[in-house]
């Protein structure tokens, strides 16, 4: 992650709003944290091998479209959510981590579980990144947060995915 020095405007100061920027994949942003509440999240893959904490802003949901994402996780899109910086704590297991390089030429660490093959997160690929792009549906706490702020690369969306509400909906299997 670069360091970006930012005069933050009065009125977020009054909100206690952070600013930093970070490369999600191959796209960067200027990411708003509120800093009030940061929400400590903790989570595993399926079969339990790595566990992991960390402290995350509960409305930084983003989904990614792009085809590799759509490759990684095997669905439509990936969910995720930043760390905040510095908070990332691996608890037990080693994951196996994969080099993607996307388009753009950027490279990002992707890590995930070398038994039961959940993903976990990514990262820049450097030792002990400040943030960590976490995967939603690792996190015990995902239905605390909110719903994705933001979704990104739409234009390799597959057409049904940008609205499901009309799909039948049943509450189990």
């Amino acid at each position: 992650m670069s360091n970006l020095t930012v005069e933050v405007p009065s009125f977020l100061s009054s909100l206690g709003a952070l600013l930093f920027c970070t490369t999600v994949d191959s796209v960067s942003d200027l990411v708003l944290f509120e800093t009030g509440a940061p929400m400590k999240v903790t989570g595993s893959c399926h079969c339990g091998n790595i566990t992991y904490e960390a402290e995350v802003d509960a409305t930084a949901v983003r989904i990614c479209h792009c085809t590799d994402c759509q490759k990684l996780t095997g669905t439509a899109f990936r969910a995720g959510i930043p760390s905040l910086p510095g908070t990332f704590r691996l608890k037990s297991g080693t994951p196996k981590i994969y080099i993607k390089t996307a388009e753009s030429g950027n490279k990002r660490a992707h890590a995930f579980c070398p038994e039961c093959g959940t993903p976990i997160y990514s990262a820049a690929p450097e030792p002990n990144p400040s943030t960590y792009g976490l995967r939603v549906g690792g996190i015990d706490q995902r239905a605390e947060f909110g719903p994705p702020m933001r979704q990104i690369w739409c234009q390799s969306a597959l057409s049904w995915s940008m609205d499901i509400s009309s799909a039948e909906r049943a509450q189990r299997g």
